[in-house]
């Protein structure tokens, strides 16, 4: 693989910590245990998973490229807030992902997350409650699936 996956974390990071409201970002090697309620909301970028040959009848693009595809998946979880009164909770997933999704749509052509390799990405986001260093936070998680030759 020529792009690496740090790489591709630190692009995505880089990219999602300019979404409206975040008060940090935090790139998988800067990760602590705990989360402090002053960072809140606060993203972090991680690698989740890769697969090479994603359709399962070659590892080659067509016509004999000898291009290897490879889909890797990332994390982006968003810590919203910590755990209080659940309609406030819920105001603020939705409020940090309507502005992370923002910034996820504005995406629309390559170099995508300022990383040339991606070729192409998809994304979901899923209502989240973490637990971290003993205090529960509301937030969402957001799967970036890029496909990477």
């Amino acid at each position: 693989m020529a792009i690496s996956l740090m790489t591709i974390c630190e692009g995505i990071e880089t990219t999602l910590s300019a979404a409206v409201g975040l008060q940090s970002s935090t790139p998988f090697d800067e990760m602590t245990e705990g989360v402090a309620s002053l960072d809140c909301p606060r993203l972090e970028v991680y690698w989740d998973s890769s697969v090479c040959d994603p359709s399962g009848s070659t590892d080659r693009t067509s016509f004999n490229a000898c291009i290897q595809q490879t889909v890797i998946v990332i994390f982006a979880d968003c810590y919203a807030r910590q755990r209080s009164q659940l309609g406030e909770d819920m105001a603020a997933i939705t409020e940090m992902t309507d502005s992370i999704a923002e910034v996820l749509q504005v995406q629309e052509r390559p170099p995508f997350f300022g990383v040339d390799g991606i070729k192409a990405f998809n994304w979901r986001a899923k209502r989240v409650g973490f637990k971290r260093a003993g205090a529960q936070y509301v937030g969402a998680r957001f799967t970036i699936t890029c496909r990477v030759f």
